[in-house]
């Protein structure tokens, strides 16, 4: 299903339409995201990854939590703790750098600042996005 799923992603070239209802396209990334974690598709992981910052780009109003929900969900496809980190540091940081309200970069920054209280070797894969988000 896993396989399914990265293959119809790269078919579909990373577009999805949400005839203007981004929700939906939260609830799909999300759905994936279970799928990749549970199936521990590292593959699936990677395109929703891909298919995210697709979304990013294409002025989707979809906040910066949403999409760090999606990326702690799809990084659990990592079975390797410093694979996981590794994952979780590249999505985390991906975010902090992208475009976004004060509002948002400060929400991030709060569940980013939780994060590493609940897990502190994430401080090795998400220092830069934590001095990023800092600096706003």
């Amino acid at each position: 299903m896993a396989e399914i799923a990265a293959n119809a992603i790269r078919d579909a070239r990373y577009t999805l339409r949400t005839n203007g209802d981004d929700d939906n396209a939260v609830h799909l990334l999300m759905g994936l995201a279970i799928v990749a974690s549970s199936t521990r598709s590292t593959d699936l992981a990677r395109e929703i990854r891909v298919l995210s910052r697709v979304l990013r780009r294409s002025r989707a109003k979809i906040e910066a939590t949403s999409y760090l929900r999606v990326a702690m969900i799809s990084a659990v496809a990592h079975e390797e703790n410093a694979a996981w980190r590794d994952e979780v540091g590249n999505w985390v940081t991906e975010l902090s750098f992208a475009e976004m309200t004060k509002d948002e970069a400060r929400k991030l920054k709060s569940h980013l600042a939780t994060l590493l209280r609940l897990e502190p070797s994430l401080w090795q894969s998400c220092s830069r996005a934590e001095a990023a988000l800092a600096s706003m």
